[in-house]
């Protein structure tokens, strides 16, 4: 299965205005979680929780934005891991089965989490359509935050999400076959998300940044 058949069975089951939904979602977290840890801790506090909010608040968004999509049967359900201490949240469209995460640059490497391991190997099957019945296709929804050399830019702008992509990975999650950059594909939502007193040139260095190919280190 190529890329285009990749996508082509992603969007049978699961809207476009459920990816719309997510994207805001990202942002939205992203800003309530550097808040809520601003105004709880100190700065040097801050920097270690925050990580673990956003990780909250973005698991506990993504069922809400779902349950929005119940009427689309979409569903969701929460797991843990045999041995783990982490729940995590699945929504399931159909044959589609996705989680969510956060990475340190656009469409980097994700933790390799027992959880993650497991859905990935199921669709080494799935996507040579020789999985067992039921399988389903694993899509990952990984986002990082905004990243800036400069200290006072970072303070004031670190809410922001840097990135949001869909990712399709490969069974030993080393790779992914196939990516959807959220940004790119929905321009109007970053923009009503980004400060306002940027101007168009900030607006475009921002996009680039967004992008895995920007990132050497990504993968």
């Amino acid at each position: 299965m190529d890329a285009s058949e990749l996508e082509a069975r992603f969007f049978d089951h699961v809207p476009e205005q459920f990816c719309r939904r997510l994207l805001r979602m990202i942002f939205d977290a992203r800003r309530r979680a550097w808040d809520h840890c601003a105004a709880e801790f100190p700065p040097t506090e801050a920097e270690n929780v925050r990580p673990f909010y956003v990780r909250g608040k973005v698991e506990t968004q993504l069922r809400e934005v779902a349950d929005l999509h119940a009427g689309d049967g979409l569903i969701h359900r929460v797991l843990k891991a045999p041995g783990s201490g982490w729940n995590h949240t699945e929504v399931l469209a159909g044959p589609i089965l996705l989680t969510a995460g956060a990475v340190q640059s656009p469409c980097g490497p994700i933790n390799k989490a027992d959880f993650r391991l497991g859905l990935a190997a199921s669709n080494q099957g799935t996507l040579f359509d020789s999985g067992p019945a039921g399988s389903h296709l694993y899509v990952m929804l990984i986002h990082s935050g905004y990243r800036s050399v400069n200290s006072s830019e970072q303070r004031k702008y670190g809410h922001l999400a840097g990135s949001a992509y869909l990712a399709f990975p490969a069974s030993d999650l080393d790779t992914y076959l196939h990516e959807i950059n959220l940004f790119e594909r929905y321009p109007d939502i970053v923009g009503a998300n980004l400060p306002q007193e940027w101007d168009q040139e900030a607006v475009v260095k921002f996009m680039y940044y967004a992008r895995k190919s920007s990132w050497p280190r990504a993968s």
